[in-house]
Order: C-alpha cells, then structure tokens, then sequence
C-alpha cells in the first residue's frame, strides 16, 4: 500500500507564517467595494424629471401625482419607488456578476486556504447581496405609501410589487 505523500517543510505555515499571511490579505483587500448604485441610479433629479414629464403629456396622471405644479405626496413617493426600482435593478445586475466572477474563477482555485483574490470576489458579492436586500426594502416601502397615498386599489391574490409596477408601466414614460 503506498504510503501518503509527504509535505516538504517549506510548504508547512506556521503561525508567523499565517500571521503575516493574514496582514497581507487585509492589506490586500482594502479596495474599497461599493455598496452604494452608481450616481446615475441615485440622482433624484432624472427620476422627478420623469414623473413631471409624464404629468405633462398625461392629464390624468397629472391631476394624481400633482397640485399646481408640485408634486403632491403620492408623486414624491413615486420618485421614490422609481429610484428603488432602480436600486433593485442594478443590485441585481452586481449581484450576477459578483457571482459569475467568483464562479470563473473558483473552479480553478486550488483546495486549502482561498487566495486573497477568491476572498475579495466573495466579499463583493456578500456587499451586492447586501445593497440587493436594502434596494428592495427600500422598494417596498416606497411601493406601499405610494399606494397609500395615491390611494392604489390592490386586488386580492396579486402582490403589491406586481400592482405598482404596472401601474408605472402604463402611466410612466421609459427613460431613454
């Protein structure tokens, strides 16, 4: 039977070893991730600019979203929930690409310690995944009081998510 294979010594780590190891992989990943969309998803001002341009060439939308002019509460909500959508969307978007790079390049990692490359790689995805769950709760919220205050009729069995998301399809122009 032919014994296991032997480690040379100076493949062994030692705790000074592993110590300064470490100190590199936190030196390594101090690349900052984001965790905040890029400033052309957060900017208030295109999404407010939208919700005007429909109240300007839809006279019903209009009459819901504004009062002389100014956005009344529903219309401020619905900018809110047109950033969150956004949010969401380009948290979704980090997320399958977070996720597509670890995938490429952890199936040649070897087995043991990850490489500070692989460790870097998961924390931009658990930071993509973070930004994914605030985007939608921050979606949601700004969904249910844009509901409340438009008042927003929700029928039975159907999401509120579904509804509102409609509900913009049908009276928000796409921004181009």
């Amino acid at each position: 039977m032919p014994s296991a294979p032997r480690v040379a010594a100076s493949m062994v780590m030692t705790r000074p070893d592993r110590n300064r190891y470490h100190a590199r992989l936190t030196n390594v990943l101090e690349i900052p991730v984001t965790q905040v969309p890029p400033q052309s998803v957060t900017d208030e001002a295109v999404f407010q600019a939208r919700v005007e341009q429909a109240c300007a060439t839809n006279a019903a939308v209009a009459s819901l979203l504004s009062d002389a002019g100014v956005l009344n509460p529903a219309g401020t909500w619905l900018v809110q929930v047109l950033k969150g959508q956004a949010a969401v969307t380009q948290a979704a978007h980090d997320t399958a690409l977070a996720a597509d790079e670890l995938r490429k390049y952890q199936k040649f990692a070897r087995p043991g310690q990850p490489s500070p490359h692989i460790v870097q790689l998961r924390q931009k995805q658990a930071a993509a995944r973070q930004a994914s769950a605030r985007g939608k709760q921050a979606y949601t919220k700004a969904a249910m009081e844009f509901a409340r205050a438009l008042p927003l009729t929700i029928p039975p069995r159907e999401s509120l998510d579904s509804v509102v998301t409609r509900w913009i399809t049908l009276n928000i122009p796409i921004q181009k």
